[in-house]
């Protein structure tokens, strides 16, 4: 389990209070999002609490989703399909010739 210093747990808590979603501290800051729920406690900070407030004030980021990644692997296999019905038709029409 990784330890981070002060400052990063501070980046992390400054961080949530702006918005950014815990995927995106994770991603870019380092700790998990259930740690930086942690350093938010030892504030006295409730991140259900906070993320409500963010949300009615318009502040609170989009999360990064996965669907992306799963939208373009569909995306791939689907060209790959599409491109192995494309060589399968060729090869019929070589045959009925």
């Amino acid at each position: 389990m990784a330890k981070y210093t002060k400052e990063v747990k501070a980046q992390a808590v400054a961080a949530a209070k702006t918005g950014m979603s815990l995927k995106a501290i994770q991603t870019t800051i380092g700790p998990n999002p259930k740690a930086v729920m942690r350093y938010l406690a030892a504030e006295g900070i409730e991140y259900k609490t906070l993320k409500e407030q963010l949300k009615a004030d318009g502040k609170l980021e989009p999360a990064i989703k996965k669907n992306k990644s799963f939208k373009e692997k569909d995306d791939k296999a689907k060209a790959k399909k599409a491109k192995a019905a494309s060589k399968t038709v060729q090869a019929e029409e070589i045959i009925e010739e």
